[in-house]
């Protein structure tokens, strides 16, 4: 499939892909209306108030005094914001946090698909004047600063890598009973999706682990995500698609296999639709971008 980079793209409403960079804001988060995602990593610092992410294969409640890190290529949707939070959100592009060569188990986690949370509660001042400054320093837009920036926020993250405990815990495959309230039955569909997503599913399968009627399913998950299930089940496979791109040198063919689309053609027109260039073109971005970059933070 050949991409044509300079015909306008008509983005369907029933997702957001967007694109962040390197940049930090501060605000009161709200629940969102659908599920969202973009290519960078994400760091939030909930300074007060309390979260609840739809998130992966499961629902994250975050307190105040917390700070989390994901990589935002899986989608992802606050689905709770208690009144008053207030949130500090930084965003790292994934080409520079690839070339940091941090540590395997907290890179392949975050790679896929572990939202890493730890309380700040004890240094929260601390945490808070860094992150501030942080804003201040970008929002002036001067490559020195930028650079003094993205050294002590890759410092921040080395640190929060080497506390970092990988999950022994059981897996979650096995769940029982079939919950009851409409959250409920949303988590145990995008856990099913999260888990399955390579294999081929179908919107009974989803549906069963919800213990809804398909068409209800659809019409839930539609109403609370913003998304349709097809959507979000190939939103799935192409987070998985993009991080074989920005990992591996697997031929195309392949990753479009192991992402779990069932021909090649499908998986072109599915990157193409969300990422607006062809899986070829989204790896050469990638590389090119992984020059170091404290010695050009502005490129």
């Amino acid at each position: 499939m050949i991409s044509r980079k300079n015909e306008p793209r008509k983005v369907p409403d029933l997702y957001t892909f967007e694109t962040k960079e390197f940049s930090c804001r501060e605000g009161y988060p709200h629940a969102q209306k659908r599920a969202h995602w973009h290519s960078e990593i994400e760091i939030n610092i909930l300074t007060q108030g309390r979260l609840t992410y739809l998130w992966h294969d499961r629902l994250i409640t975050m307190e105040d005094k917390t700070l989390t890190l994901f990589w935002a290529g899986m989608p992802h949707q606050v689905i709770q914001a208690e009144a008053g939070s207030h949130c500090y959100w930084m965003y790292i592009p994934l080409a520079w946090f690839l070339q940091w060569r941090l540590p395997d188990p907290f890179s392949k986690a975050v790679l896929n698909g572990k939202m890493v949370v730890q309380s700040i509660k004890e240094q929260f001042s601390a945490e808070r004047a860094t992150i501030k400054q942080w804003k201040d320093d970008l929002e002036q837009n001067l490559p020195e600063l930028r650079s003094i920036v993205l050294l002590e926020v890759e410092a921040r993250i080395r640190r929060l890598a080497f506390q970092f405990i990988p999950e022994t815990s059981p897996s979650r495959r096995h769940r029982a009973p079939i919950p009851a309230g409409p959250s409920e039955r949303l988590e145990a569909m995008v856990g099913l999706m999260a888990r399955e997503y390579r294999n081929p599913l179908t919107l009974s399968d989803i549906a069963k682990a919800g213990g809804l009627h398909p068409n209800y399913a659809c019409s839930l998950f539609s109403r609370l995500c913003g998304i349709s299930l097809r959507t979000y089940l190939n939103r799935l496979r192409i987070s998985h698609a993009q991080r074989l791109l920005a990992t591996t040198n697997m031929k195309i063919v392949d990753i479009a296999m192991d992402a779990g689309f069932s021909s090649l053609s499908r998986f072109y027109a599915a990157f193409d639709a969300t990422c607006h260039r062809a899986p070829g073109d989204y790896r050469e971005a990638l590389t090119v971008s992984m020059e170091p970059p404290h010695q050009n933070p502005t490129a």
